[in-house]
């Protein structure tokens, strides 16, 4: 044999050596990732696309494409099948071992099952294929704390802040640390700092409130309980590998509950977007319809808001937010009459719905009918004895209909129910003044002064109105 046909001869035993390896792994891969498919599980009332589309996946898996059976997973996740996705994570972490992806989505699961010390293996799994994706150390930092590995904890959310100076759940994490630990002034010192980076969140003025009253300073934690009043409480992270979870979600109410979360409060189009693949999905759900009518009105597209609040009511005429919502578009929306005739409407059927009788007195009182008004606010105030609106409503008709006495009396009442509030305390300041008792007069603009959410021009000008009275500044 001539030395080129060694050669050749070599070559070709070469390539059908790498052709045997590469049919025995593709057979070993593909065998391995058809023992991580879960059973399919019940998927009666889905849409039938998505579980023809599951199916097809589901085939693609059973031959061994290992990206299908990733693209399994990433759907059990999205629409809330935990225990089949969790299976398929373990196949992708032993087949697709370096993508971080994997042991991050799974210990989300895990973490949501209470499970938190095989989630934080998992994140520091996470972390150890890919050290920069913040919120993957985050989460192992909160993680750490709640299993109270405090040091361990701080340690973690110290390396989030030095990645990033405004990371506000890091600063959270680390004040609770301080708060643990009774270092009011460092807890302090940081709350302070996570309400200039998002104070459109409750969360530290809560945990202001809680440092204040611990530290003996009353004032200051009324101011930062007021402060946070009406917030939602808390807002997930900035989190890109979960977040495009959503895309593959077709479950109608995680939808909808994705789409009421802070995450889209300043991302008002991919919110509504949410809501309007919800209603494809599920057409007859009148809450949907409810939640997409008053984000569309906030979004300035009162037509089509209209459209899905009647929508609304039609589906269910005895849910009471449905028709208050309707009301109160109509109304903003300049049409009154139509406002009042769905007010009458609405009560037909909901006689018990604080916010139609709010709605109502509301109507009486600009017509000048003020018993009515009177009588629907009384209503209001038995439904919801704890809420300040009816009060200050009330007090307005009196003030309407010259029963001044009685007005003062509901401002007082509102007062008791939300201390602080702001039209409260400062009527029942100037009516001080104005009859001149000036010892109530000083305590109710010193305590208005305190108060947040009272305007500085309010308090400007119940402090020129107190020296024209009593010829002294309060």
């Amino acid at each position: 044999m001539s030395r080129k046909s060694r050669i050749a001869s070599g070559i070709i035993l070469v390539v059908a050596a790498c052709i045997g390896l590469w049919l025995f792994l593709y057979r070993g891969s593909s065998s391995l990732a058809a023992s991580y498919i879960p059973a399919t599980p019940d998927m009666t009332g889905w849409a039938a696309p998505w579980i023809t589309q599951m199916k097809a996946i589901e085939s693609a898996a059973e031959k061994g494409s290992i990206r299908d059976l990733g693209d399994l997973g990433l759907n059990y996740h999205a629409n809330g099948f935990f225990q089949e996705a969790s299976l398929v994570y373990e196949g992708m972490m032993r087949l697709d071992p370096s993508d971080p992806l994997w042991p991050y989505l799974y210990s989300d699961i895990l973490s949501g099952f209470g499970k938190l010390e095989d989630a934080i293996e998992l994140l520091t799994t996470t972390l150890g294929l890919d050290p920069t994706y913040p919120t993957a150390r985050l989460r192992l930092a909160e993680g750490l704390q709640k299993l109270n590995r405090t040091d361990e904890a701080e340690a973690g959310f110290r390396k989030c802040l030095e990645d990033n100076p405004k990371d506000f759940h890091a600063m959270i994490g680390l004040a609770r640390i301080h708060i643990d630990r009774k270092d009011w002034d460092s807890a302090e010192q940081m709350l302070r700092q996570a309400t200039l980076i998002r104070p459109s969140l409750g969360a530290p003025f809560a945990l202001l409130e809680s440092v204040y009253t611990q530290s003996g300073k009353p004032g200051e934690a009324a101011n930062a309980r007021i402060a946070g009043t009406g917030k939602p409480a808390h807002e997930d992270p900035p989190d890109p590998w979960k977040d495009h979870l959503i895309d593959r979600c077709q479950d109608p109410y995680r939808l909808r509950v994705a789409a009421a979360t802070p995450r889209y409060e300043n991302d008002s189009l991919a919110a509504i977007a949410l809501l309007e693949r919800a209603i494809s999905l599920a057409p007859q759900d009148a809450s949907i319809h409810r939640q997409l009518g008053m984000l569309l009105f906030r979004n300035t597209q009162p037509q089509a808001a209209l459209s899905h609040l009647r929508k609304s009511v039609k589906l269910d005429p005895v849910d009471p937010d449905g028709w208050a919502y309707l009301v109160h578009v109509l109304t903003e929306s300049g049409q009154s009459i139509e406002a009042e005739n769905q007010t009458v409407i609405g009560l037909s059927h909901c006689p018990e719905a604080p916010g139609l009788h709010l709605e109502r007195a509301r109507q009486r009182i600009a017509s000048g009918d003020y018993t009515s008004a009177i009588r629907s606010l009384q209503t209001l105030i038995r439904l919801r004895p704890e809420e300040s609106v009816g009060y200050v409503e009330l007090a307005r008709a009196c003030f309407a209909s010259d029963r001044i006495d009685d007005g003062i009396a509901q401002m007082k009442k509102a007062l008791e129910v939300e201390p602080g509030h702001p039209v409260a305390i400062t009527t029942l300041a100037l009516h001080a003044i104005e009859s001149g008792d000036q010892a109530a007069a000083r305590r109710l603009l010193l305590d208005a002064k305190a108060q947040l959410r009272v305007p500085p021009s309010d308090i400007q000008e119940l402090t020129t109105a107190f020296s024209n009275q009593f010829g002294s500044q309060p």
